[in-house]
């Protein structure tokens, strides 16, 4: 009996030593997708009703099957890769900013196995264009020499 408890024990053992150093594996099922958004760059100003690029680099252990931007939630483009699925794309997307003040940037990966990550996200400030017909121009000083009659 003792034995039987010995064996028991010493089996339990190798069981939990095996589960934890299998959990610690990134294993071929466990997809890994990341994202980075690489321009604009947070809190950088972008200009109103003008053509903005959202550039953002994913990496997909099995494959990106697509990337999506969403503006404060919306989505407004999704990019696929030129052809098939790559482990690794550089996502080029446009987007006319409408709303004046902050507005959130998130994209999405989704990889070839249906897999969505989390979503990466950023804060840009929308301003409005600077108008060149209601800039006033600045009036320039002349120095009149002294002592001489006006």
């Amino acid at each position: 009996m003792k034995n039987k408890i010995k064996t028991i024990k010493i089996l339990f053992i190798f069981f939990v030593v095996f589960v934890l150093s299998l959990s610690s594996c990134n294993l071929p099922l466990r997809a890994r997708n990341n994202i980075v958004i690489t321009s604009p760059e947070e809190g950088q100003s972008v200009v109103l009703n003008q053509e903005a690029r959202v550039v953002s680099f994913s990496e997909s252990s099995v494959g990106v099957e697509s990337v999506q931007l969403f503006i404060n939630g919306s989505l407004v483009h999704t990019a696929y890769p030129p052809v098939g699925a790559p482990e690794e794309f550089l996502a080029d997307q446009p987007w006319v900013p409408t709303i004046e003040g902050n507005n959130v940037i998130s994209v999405i990966v989704t990889d070839a196995k249906g897999n969505i990550s989390e979503p990466v996200n950023i804060v840009v400030q929308v301003v409005p264009a600077v108008d060149q017909a209601d800039v006033t121009p600045t009036p320039t000083l002349t120095n009149t020499p002294e002592g001489l009659p006006l």
